[in-house]
């Protein structure tokens, strides 16, 4: 979402037939009644993940220092800027899509130790 400048944020949340994407809830089937994910939903967690500077700092040396041939030093995170209406926004995008690709790295090096370990930032089938 964050490299296309065609999908939007609502288009992120909703199935390719435009139907919202429900929220799965442990041992119940999925009806019209469940929560539907929101577009604003996608925007906070991307706003979150965007803050986490210190962690993209820190991650990076530690996997700097585990790998030394890491491209994670050449990945820049360019965001189209039809993405943000503003720099600060642009540059909290950024940041989130480096932590993102930082993640990708990560889990490839370190097989038992996941970068984020209790966040759900890869949808994996059931």
């Amino acid at each position: 979402m964050v490299l296309d400048s065609n999908q939007s944020q609502r288009k992120a949340v909703s199935n390719s037939d435009g139907r919202p994407v429900f929220h799965k809830q442990a041992n119940k089937p999925i009806d019209s009644e469940a929560p539907a994910l929101s577009h604003s939903t996608v925007h906070r967690w991307l706003g979150f993940i965007g803050a986490m500077t210190i962690t993209l700092q820190i991650g990076a040396e530690a996997l700097l220092q585990a790998d030394p041939n890491s491209s994670i030093h050449r990945f820049l995170g360019l965001v189209d800027p039809k993405r943000a209406r503003t720099q600060e926004r642009l540059k909290v995008l950024s940041v989130a899509r480096r932590l993102l690709h930082l993640q990708t790295l990560w889990d490839r090096q370190f097989l038992t130790c996941p970068f984020f370990a209790r966040f759900a930032t890869v949808a994996r089938p059931p």
